[in-house]
């Protein structure tokens, strides 16, 4: 009789890949607390008007936590496939039903998560990506690509999807490089800035100007259009702000709707479900890798592996992050749209450079007997992954939304360190005291039910 998939239990879980996810819940914390009390349209977007210890949090958050943990969440997602695939293979039962009904209640989850609690949720993501990767792995599963059914083949996938923004990048750059001699550049530098004096003049007219706008008058449809879509980007961060500092619940949730309607069915590759089969999916492949191959599993035998990621990863992504970082932040980077290209693709290599180097170093530390009872308070927190991060949102939501604690803006960046600290500190301790007793956090327990259509049992 073939044996029914059931949950993981306890002690036949792999503790690095716990000890890295409760990891990862704390940089993702760092990060969201942040768009709780600002606008999600200036997502990404370091907040300028901060100084002193405020400017230096925002600045180190955006340094060495922004797109760095959500990476390594995406591995994580990706190696979890690889060890439930594994799993369904050695006990003969068919794996593809039962995943893609996983990925629906996740995707179910992530949508309740975005329309009642916070416009930033990153589980509808997992989901849609997750079923492009089942899709990928049982095509590879067929007679006709049978012969490319290994796990370096979906490294090499996974990798290429990931270099090839870069790649392009690299060739637009190159052209302009080639292209554009010192007088062209300095010639398009001089009427940025006369565009850019001119959207100034529109912005904050002052009796007297208008000869001088008469004179820029080649320049000014092109301010005009600039100050139309300025005034246009304002108008939906001042909705924002609006809908998250009154009182009611209800117009917050229809807010977070429309916004998730709007998102998941835009066009465009930064957006919706194009982004996910573009960036998320990626990293997913090389996290099944790392367990497919026997990499994570076995991690003592690939210790070279993980000291060159430590090394070359924090070296390269930390050199990569803060130059990319300084660039984006510097006011001559408004009139020249070369520079902020070349911020972008820097800070965005760093991100995945510096994704390497937390994981070699994590998994480096857990090999060793004092790094292993250093950080074992992580693995109640990673076991119970996705309760712990939803709380997050119901704990953010209570503290800044104006229908609850009305802090939203009231907080400013430093401050919010101190909140993450208290967070994971309860959450630190409320895990351990509830896996004590029962077997799975709550949504972990709701999702396994659900994915496999019977009650699991909760108590230990």
């Amino acid at each position: 009789m073939t044996q029914l998939l059931s949950p993981t239990q306890a002690n036949k879980r792999i503790d690095i890949l716990d000890i890295v996810r409760g990891f990862a819940l704390i940089g993702i914390l760092l990060m969201n607390i942040e768009w709780f009390s600002r606008p999600m349209a200036e997502l990404m977007q370091l907040d300028l008007a901060a100084t002193g210890a405020d400017y230096s949090a925002g600045w180190l958050v955006k340094t060495f936590v922004e797109g760095k943990f959500i990476k390594l969440f995406s591995l994580l997602f990706g190696m979890g496939f690889a060890l439930m695939l594994l799993k369904a293979k050695a006990v003969g039962r068919p794996f593809g039903a039962w995943f893609t009904r996983r990925m629906l209640v996740l995707l179910l989850f992530g949508f309740a998560h975005w329309v009642f609690l916070w416009g930033g949720d990153i589980l509808h993501g997992y989901a849609f990506a997750g079923l492009l990767l089942l899709a990928l792995v049982m095509a590879l599963g067929t007679k006709l690509l049978q012969r490319f059914n290994h796990p370096v083949t979906i490294l090499r996938i996974g990798l290429v999807m990931i270099c090839m923004p870069f790649a392009l990048s690299i060739f637009q750059e190159t052209k302009l490089g080639v292209t554009r001699d010192y007088m062209q550049t300095s010639s398009e530098w001089a009427q940025e800035e006369v565009i850019s004096s001119a959207v100034e003049m529109l912005r904050n007219p002052v009796e007297g100007d208008e000869r001088q706008l008469t004179s820029l008058y080649f320049a000014m449809s092109v301010a005009q259009q600039r100050l139309d879509d300025e005034k246009e980007a304002q108008a939906f961060v001042d909705l924002d702000r609006e809908i998250f500092t009154q009182g009611s619940y209800w117009k917050a949730t229809e807010f977070r709707l429309i916004e998730m309607l709007s998102y998941l069915t835009s066009p465009t590759l930064y957006t919706g479900i194009a982004y996910h089969a573009a960036f998320t999916l990626p990293l997913l492949l090389v996290g099944y890798w790392f367990i497919a191959s026997g990499v994570l599993r076995e991690p003592k035998k690939h210790r070279l592996l993980f000291k060159q990621m430590a090394f070359l990863g924090t070296s390269f992504g930390l050199i990569l992050n803060i130059v990319g970082v300084n660039l984006s932040v510097h006011p001559a980077i408004q009139n020249a749209d070369a520079i902020h290209e070349m911020a972008y693709t820097l800070s965005s290599l760093g991100q995945y450079a510096l994704t390497a180097g937390y994981l070699g170093l994590m998994v480096l530390a857990i090999q060793t007997d004092y790094g292993r009872r250093r950080l074992s308070w992580l693995v109640p927190m990673g076991q119970m992954a996705l309760t712990n991060y939803i709380m997050h949102s119901l704990i953010l939501a209570v503290i800044f939304h104006g229908y609850a604690g009305q802090m939203y803006g009231l907080i400013s960046r430093a401050p919010q360190m101190l909140i993450v600290v208290a967070i994971i500190l309860f959450q630190a301790i409320a895990s351990t005291l509830w896996l004590k007793k029962f077997r799975f956090g709550p949504l972990e327990w709701l999702w396994r039910s659900l994915t496999y259509l019977k009650v699991q049992p909760m108590q230990r």
